[in-house]
Formats: C-alpha cells, structure tokens, sequence
C-alpha cells in the first residue's frame, strides 16, 4: 500500500531526517529514498512521478498513530537501525501534527507474560502486560520484571517452546514456567550428584551440604558476585545465593535463590528442591574444608578431643586435608532426624 503526502511536506520530512539521524552523515538524497520506501515506493523519483498524477492525503493524529508501528518496523528494515532509534526518527518527522497526540509517546508494541511455579516467588503478579519500543531478548525482560533466568525452566512463545534469546514481538502470549514444573530438573546433572557455590553469607548452609556429602565451593571472605559466578561457569556449579542480582548475571547456567533465612530451612530447600534425600551420605566430608574424610583409629586421635568425647565414642573420622577429626555427635544426629522427617514426607 502507498502513501501519497504533498511535496512540500516529503521535502520537509526528508530534511528533519538528515537533522536527526543517529548515524551520521545521511545524504539527502538517501533521505528521499528512506521516506519513498517508507510509504510504499520504490525510490523518491518513483514518489514523485506517481504523485504528479494523483492527489496527496491528508492524515490525523490517531491515523499516523496506527500507521505508527508499521513506519518503524519499515525504516528499521530499510536503514539497518534499531527500532528505538527509528521510532525517535518517525516521531520527528511526524511531529508538527504528533506534538499535541500524548500516545505517540507511548510504546509502540505489547505483550503478555504468565507465570507459572517458582517464577510466581519473584513477580507481583501472575499476569504482566509489558509495553516495549525496541524488540528486547526475552531473558532481559523476564529479569527486568524481577526472575532471575536461571530460575526459568520453560518458555512458551504463542505455545510453541522458546529460549531464552527469543526477541519479543508485538501480542506475543509469553508463559514462563519455573522449577520444578518442567522436568528433567537440571539435565545436566542427570544421575549424578550437583556440585554448588555458595556466597559468603550461606556459610551455614554450606557446612550442612558437606555433611550430607556435596560437593560445596564457599569461602569465608567474600570473593565478590563476579568471581562465584565465575566459578559457577567454570566448574559447572549450581549457584546458591540471596542476592537476585548475582543471578541475572549471563555468565551464569544454573543457580538457585534460596528463599528461607534460617540454616536448616536453607538446607531443607535445596534437598526438596534438587530431589536429593536420596544422595545424602552422612559423614563423608569435611564441613570445614570440603575434602573426603576417612575413618581413623582411636589412638591416633587421643590428643585432638576432649577427654568426655573420647570416653562416649568409639569410632571418629578425619579429614584427609585440614586433619579436623569427627564424630556422631548431636549434631548428627539432628541432621539425620530432619532427614528421615523429610523421607517419611516423600
């Protein structure tokens, strides 16, 4: 469909492009040729010779609004910008009639966002109408509106699965399901047992993981988002923290936001959450350091517990590289209650 508008104002509009266009020096006539394909020309000498024989039209506000979406999508294609930078260049052009029309200033496009599961711990609402001008990945805006991406186990785009460099368009319908809705949970640990790091505030959570023998990356000094997150993508870590922003970062595959405050809740949600009552071997690993323990004789640790200790049990363990030595102590034997509550609870 063409658009026929009078010389005068193709003339002026071509003008107000080379003043306001973002990549300069536009030519003019390359600005003449932008404007002809943008209403539906092959060039502005086919503009011209079409429009000495018919009449040109006369637009209002609310019809240029309509067209609005169209122009955009139109010039972007044409001059390899993108649609933010266009959508400033069509207003500009537009704007002796634009200027009194406050909707020309809202965003162009729409769409939809249900959530689902887990996600529903980070949003207000279920459903999300979110207004956008430039097309944005979809991982940029499921975190902008508060869910980190690696809580996300599933996207669908008009009920057909997405990931998560799909770029939104206009009406999209967006259903975004969180763990564990959508399963396998973490393929990547299929059959074996997950690896985590932890931040420096989890230090409690990080000793009850050891005990449970996991494999747990955590250091008493803080080491900075960056690092973990590092860490995370380098040894194939499941990332555990409280802070949501550590978690958007891109760097990061797998990670977890714990949503409980208190040690043993902590630790009761990532072994609900990864399904591991299964994988929990007591006493196999040093809650101080992370390295195996082994069983050790009696003798040879005397000097290391206290004599009462000494005098209550028989057998101890320690640890192949810090040495700490171990016993079934009430501690334990807390950790062991909570984790036959939980397996009756399965």
């Amino acid at each position: 469909m063409t658009l026929l508008i009078s010389h005068s104002l193709f003339k002026k509009q071509a003008k107000l492009l080379v003043k306001h266009w973002s990549r300069p020096p536009l030519k003019h006539t390359q600005a003449l040729d932008y404007l002809a394909q943008l209403y539906g020309f092959k060039h502005h000498h086919h503009y011209h010779n079409t429009s000495l024989i018919q009449a040109s039209v006369e637009l209002t506000a609310p019809q240029i609004q309509a067209w609005l979406p169209y122009w955009v999508q139109r010039l972007a294609q044409i001059s390899h910008l993108n649609q933010l930078q266009t959508k400033v260049l069509v207003l500009q052009i537009w704007g002796h009639i634009l200027r009194y029309y406050p909707a020309s200033h809202a965003p162009l496009y729409t769409c939809q966002f249900t959530f689902f599961g887990a996600c529903l711990d980070f949003v207000a609402e279920p459903q999300i109408h979110y207004p956008f001008d430039d097309k944005p990945s979809i991982k940029n805006v499921i975190e902008a509106l508060g869910v980190p991406h690696v809580e996300v186990a599933t996207i669908l785009a008009n009920d057909q699965l997405v990931n998560l460099d799909y770029t939104l368009n206009h009406q999209d319908q967006l259903q975004v399901f969180g763990y564990p809705q959508a399963a396998p949970f973490y393929p990547l640990y299929a059959g074996t047992k997950p690896r985590f790091v932890l931040d420096v505030h989890l230090g409690g959570l990080a000793r009850y993981l050891r005990l449970c023998n996991f494999d747990c990356w955590y250091s008493t000094t803080d080491q900075g988002d960056e690092r973990l997150a590092q860490i995370s993508a380098e040894e194939n870590r499941v990332f555990l923290t409280r802070d949501l922003g550590a978690l958007k970062r891109s760097v990061v595959r797998y990670g977890h936001w714990i949503r409980h405050t208190e040690v043993l809740a902590q630790w009761q949600e990532i072994i609900n959450t990864y399904q591991l009552q299964q994988s929990i071997e007591l006493g196999k690993r040093c809650v101080k350091c992370n390295a195996a323990i082994e069983p050790v004789q009696k003798a040879l640790i005397a000097a290391q517990v206290p004599a009462k200790v000494l005098a209550l049990h028989e057998q101890f363990t320690q640890c192949t590289q810090c040495r700490q030595v171990y016993w079934q102590g009430s501690h334990y034997e807390r950790v062991q209650a909570a984790l036959d509550s939980m397996l009756e609870a399965v």
